[in-house]
């Protein structure tokens, strides 16, 4: 799911760069659908602030269950009742996870 997911974002980048008005279509079609994942936010928070397992799992392209199972491991970026978690961290994490992914496919 996560990799599908960052595969659709990028190709949703490509259309934007080429066709704004049909990635806008598509984009509205997909919020309507209940995915409103697609649609790029611009990320207002830096690598110091704690952010929701929701927001953090959007800003680095994983899933919230990811994020969470990450979250349980590092206590020392993490702030319970709510659950926030480091944004960079958590980023740093997703990258090194992708890193491992490819090294191991290669």
């Amino acid at each position: 799911m996560d990799r599908a997911r960052q595969v659709a974002l990028q190709y949703r980048e490509a259309l934007w760069r080429i066709d704004h008005e049909a990635c806008a279509v598509i984009d509205t079609a997909a919020v309507l659908a209940g995915e409103s994942w697609v649609i790029n936010e611009w990320a207002v928070e830096d690598e110091h602030d704690y952010v929701s397992v929701d927001r953090a799992a959007v800003l680095v392209g994983r899933s919230t269950r990811w994020v969470y199972s990450w979250a349980a491991r590092n206590d020392e970026a993490v702030r319970r009742r709510p659950t926030l978690v480091r944004l960079g961290s958590v980023r740093a994490a997703a990258a090194h996870a992708r890193a491992r992914r490819r090294s191991a496919s290669a």
